[in-house]
């Protein structure tokens, strides 16, 4: 079979030199916005990046910072439970001395020679006193100094009486006083 070529030679489909150039043009465009898709997109993976390693970053620092914050308030806890142990022990200790204290302001008060101790029985907050004074102006004078410390609420007379003992004119006397701090 044979083939015939009827065109003229000039008819044959030729690009002009402006098309050729406007076909580069778009090409090299179409180039151009490539590469800047590609740039923009190779800048947007490396922030992506850089923003992956960060937050990676933050999230180990987070859990440091969880870790100090559970040892810290595990430390808190520990640090008032142990402050209650101190409260308990000095309150104990308060406790403890509470009475010497309570019975040197009894002793303290006294008037010298002028009155004397029986009997002292001591249950929880009270202190019944039996014992002899020289008169009732000593054993007055030692109820009106004790009514006036700070570590005796209260003081009770059971019973004063006159009584010969040994040939002399004494009184028999029994009062209770009730321990606590005076509300001032």
């Amino acid at each position: 079979m044979l083939e015939i070529n009827l065109l003229p030679e000039k008819q044959k489909i030729r690009i002009s030199s402006k098309i050729k150039k406007e076909i580069i043009i778009y090409i090299a465009s179409i180039c151009v916005v490539l590469v800047g898709i590609f740039l923009v997109h190779q800048k947007i993976n490396q922030r992506i990046k850089s923003l992956k390693e960060k937050v990676h970053h933050q999230e180990i620092i987070k859990r440091k910072c969880f870790r100090k914050a559970k040892k810290i308030a595990k430390l808190k806890k520990e640090l008032k439970r142990i402050q209650k142990k101190i409260d308990i022990i000095k309150n104990i200790r308060k406790a403890q001395i509470m009475p010497l204290i309570r019975l040197d302001e009894i002793e303290r008060l006294i008037p010298y020679q002028k009155l004397w101790f029986k009997n002292i029985d001591l249950v929880k907050n009270r202190l019944n006193l039996t014992g002899i004074a020289l008169d009732n102006q000593a054993l007055a004078f030692y109820i009106q100094n004790l009514r006036k410390s700070k570590y005796i609420q209260n003081v009770s007379f059971k019973k004063a009486e006159r009584k010969y003992i040994a040939n002399l004119k004494l009184v028999d006397f029994n009062c209770e006083i009730k321990f606590g701090l005076k509300a001032r």
